[in-house]
């Protein structure tokens, strides 16, 4: 079942100060049973932005002339981005990598101002699907939301600042 970024608002669970992702060999083994690599779900991020470069190019081609929609596109897919990297043999409660999602989803929104709202929740949505564009990212991030707990939208700090 897949979820708008609206919707993952809704339940929203993270902290944006958590920015790691646990790599390991567990994570490996569990995906080649399944005839996908950990680096095949994360992709290539050769600029090392914490966006793979597919999705670079995807906000860049979608909003060529909208810098402050690319910022915030940008944003969004960093936040969604390390789902697909995480370790959930070392990780049982995603709890916090799922709170900084729904942050971003905020911080983006509150990013483009006025624009916010249905402006910013198309824009999530796409650079969602780009991000988790195969079956195997999809049930990744299904078995990384499934690990996580849920917590009250309204005890998440708000966004502090433009990116």
């Amino acid at each position: 079942m897949r979820l708008s970024p609206a919707k993952i608002l809704a339940f929203a669970l993270i902290s944006s100060s958590v920015v790691f992702v646990a790599f390991g060999t567990h994570a490996d083994e569990q995906s080649r049973d399944k005839g996908v690599t950990v680096a095949e779900l994360v992709g290539v991020d050769a600029d090392g932005n914490g966006v793979r470069d597919d999705v670079d190019a995807f906000i860049a081609r979608t909003w060529p002339f909208d810098p402050e929609m690319q910022t915030a596109a940008e944003m969004f897919a960093r936040a969604i981005q390390p789902a697909l990297g995480v370790d959930l043999a070392l990780m049982p409660d995603t709890t916090a990598l799922a709170e900084a999602e729904a942050r971003a989803g905020a911080c983006a929104s509150d990013y483009l101002g006025r624009r916010g709202g249905p402006e910013a929740t198309r824009m999530m949505d796409q650079v969602w699907d780009q991000t988790y564009n195969t079956r195997a990212r999809n049930e990744k991030r299904d078995a990384f939301r499934a690990r996580a707990r849920t917590t009250e939208l309204a005890k998440l700090p708000k966004c502090s600042a433009k990116a």
